[in-house]
């Protein structure tokens, strides 16, 4: 963060940048900062039944304990923090850009987990679904 605070006053930017204020920048490194923070804690959470190259878990249950209990998509959320964070940090239009494809994959991606979800658990998963955010905050929001 300093050193990208120090470039910014100095007047030095990418080919394609955009000029951000210190404060914006304290705030996209406290975003990006979030979202790791939410990355590792859904990895915790999730340690025994997260799924690897496209294996099967071995104990296959629903999660609905620690950040699960705030998103459906926690691991998603954190990576979207992280992306929007960073995108600000680099002060750069193609970082934007490739944040924005990067969010918009994700949502599609999470969109299709529910499908398998709500077949692998059935009602448990209808009633998580009714009182647990899709990614954040608003319940409804993309639901």
């Amino acid at each position: 963060l300093i050193f990208l605070i120090v470039l910014q006053h100095a007047g030095i930017y990418y080919p394609i940048g955009f000029k951000v204020s210190v404060p914006l920048l304290c705030i996209a490194s406290i975003i990006s900062g979030t979202g790791i923070i939410v990355c590792f804690m859904t990895r915790v959470v999730r340690s025994k039944t997260w799924s690897r190259f496209c294996e099967e878990p071995t104990d296959h249950k629903l999660t609905t304990t620690g950040v699960h209990k705030i998103s459906r998509h926690p691991y998603y959320l954190g990576v979207i923090l992280w992306a929007v964070g960073i995108s600000i940090l680099y002060s750069n239009i193609l970082i934007v850009v490739l944040a924005v494809v990067w969010t918009l994959l994700a949502i599609l991606v999470a969109k299709k987990e529910e499908k398998f979800l709500e077949t692998e658990f059935g009602n448990e998963w209808i009633l998580y679904k009714k009182r647990t955010p899709f990614l954040f905050g608003v319940r409804h929001l993309l639901s």
